[in-house]
């Protein structure tokens, strides 16, 4: 699998805060916990999970709970190049919640 084009992340690793590191089938997963602050650091997302393989230093997919362009919640994958909508979110959406629906959609990417 490629990696990600979406090259925050690694920003986020540092400012973010990490949740939790665990495994989704062959992936190694971290969660984050992002603050939405403005100006210069603004970032649309509020949690993602990042997915590496074995032996590849960038994350081959990300799930992420963001603030869409129009100001509202929304769950979002990211494969390689391509970065889906997967529909709206709650903004009570907790953590918990978000990761369930994470780990769900990435067990479809080992089948």
């Amino acid at each position: 699998m490629d990696p990600i084009e979406d090259y925050t992340w690694l920003r986020q690793m540092l400012t973010g805060t990490v949740i939790e590191r665990f495994h989704v089938g062959a992936f190694h997963a971290v969660g984050l916990r992002l603050s939405q602050q403005k100006g210069g650091d603004a970032t649309p997302f509020r949690f993602r999970i990042l997915l590496f393989c074995e032996g590849v230093q960038q994350p081959v997919a990300a799930y992420n709970l963001e603030l869409s362009i129009l100001g509202s919640d929304c769950l979002t994958e990211q494969v390689g190049h391509l970065h889906r909508n997967l529909g709206h979110a709650s903004e009570e959406m907790s953590y918990p919640q978000f990761k369930a629906w994470a780990v769900e959609q990435a067990r479809n990417l080992t089948q």
